[in-house]
């Protein structure tokens, strides 16, 4: 993927600085250990919140490639 900005509107203050903590965990295994240590109702916002960053990666990484497929397509138009 290349180096767009990942960007969810409308999150709480309290989702933001989690998404931030997410971000900084160098490790899967700390982020497990993280997540092991959250309360239950944190640790169901912290999965909420890696769903939508997966979705949204996912989402950019598809425009990424309509983006390519469509210039490569415009190599053969008329």
């Amino acid at each position: 993927m290349n180096d767009k900005e990942i960007r969810i509107d409308g999150l709480s203050a309290e989702q933001v600085q989690m998404l931030d903590m997410m971000w900084a965990i160098e490790s899967y295994q700390d982020y497990q250990d993280w997540i092991d240590n959250l309360t239950h109702e944190d640790a169901v916002m912290a999965q909420e919140l890696q769903n939508l960053l997966m979705i949204e990666m996912f989402e950019h990484a598809l425009d990424d490639d309509v983006n390519i497929a469509k210039n490569y397509l415009k190599k053969f138009q008329l």
